[in-house]
């Protein structure tokens, strides 16, 4: 399968655009969709000044289980403020930029791949803290993070071990159905792979959670990584974090493949059925033939026998 590419492409090519450009700033506006209804939204506020903004609900949630910290480590010397329960703004100054081209070409460049990842970075906080945590042995406290409409992440602590417990939700049946298929081989995988992260899934809310009493909504995806297993918490907790994005990505991948290969069926039916026309019959010819007196006769008995 296929990895979701964490950069936002248009995030870089606007960053870019107006870093680098004289441009307006009091009167530039751009809002900017990503994954699961987060919106950004960027603005010039002065002459010099950039605002990039994030919006969405979960953003509380995510960031005191983790996220500030995580942007504040990936963008020092960038003010944030975090007011706002629903959004989270990040100041960009023009004029500090380099004053040579090449040096403010790679500062510009270098701003733009920062902020590319931006909701990458600040989801996987909580990841981050938890996967720190037990790599050190420090243990932390069990939580539960909205990190989605409608889905919850559970991070458990254990012993030399954590335990992320996702919550997937899917409205239509038909996604909800090759959802549990991909899951399926995630927890089947794991025979063939050594030293690989324990998998399951089910569509009851495992144990470990039961103290937080979840919805028995939708499905519920359990990874847990031992210590031994992690290595780099910041990049793992990068890949972790992505996993609910790589999931929908792939199922309506699956769900296009399917659709193109139904209408090249009914396509070739189609031609099938226009190649199967009936041959023409060959129209008879009737003569017009005169009566004799034979058949007069006969014709006059029949009719005095009905008479």
């Amino acid at each position: 399968m296929m990895a979701i590419e964490p950069r936002h492409p248009l995030i870089i090519d606007t960053l870019t655009t107006v870093l680098k450009n004289d441009i307006d700033l009091p009167s530039f506006h751009m809002n900017i969709a990503d994954y699961d209804g987060v919106i950004y939204m960027i603005a010039g506020i002065s002459d010099t000044m950039l605002a990039f903004t994030m919006i969405s609900r979960e953003i509380k949630s995510i960031g005191d289980a983790g996220g500030y910290d995580a942007i504040q480590q990936h963008l020092q010397g960038f003010p944030t403020d975090n007011s706002n329960p629903e959004t989270l703004s990040v100041i960009i100054d023009k004029s500090q930029l380099p004053s040579s081209p090449e040096q403010r070409n790679l500062s510009v460049s270098t701003i733009a791949e920062k902020f590319s990842i931006f909701r990458t970075v600040f989801i996987s906080g909580p990841f981050i803290q938890a996967l720190t945590a037990a790599k050190q042995g420090t243990g932390f406290t069990a939580k539960q993070v909205n990190i989605r409409k409608g889905e919850k992440l559970y991070l458990i602590p254990g012993d030399g071990r954590v335990t992320f417990v996702f919550q997937i939700l899917y409205k239509d049946s038909n996604d909800a159905s090759l959802a549990k298929i991909f899951l399926q081989e995630f927890q089947d995988s794991k025979k063939q792979i050594s030293n690989a992260p324990v998998v399951s899934f089910g569509s009851a809310p495992p144990e470990n959670i039961r103290s937080f009493n979840p919805k028995t909504e939708g499905l519920f995806l359990s990874i847990t990584m031992l210590r031994d297993q992690i290595n780099n918490p910041v990049e793992q907790a990068k890949w972790i974090s992505s996993l609910r994005q790589y999931l929908t990505y792939h199922i309506h991948s699956c769900k296009t493949y399917l659709h193109m290969r139904m209408r090249k069926r009914a396509d070739l039916l189609y031609n099938e059925l226009k190649q199967a026309v009936p041959e023409k019959l060959e129209e008879k010819t009737f003569k017009r033939v005169r009566a004799t007196k034979a058949m007069k006769e006969e014709a006059r008995i029949i009719n005095n026998f009905r008479a």
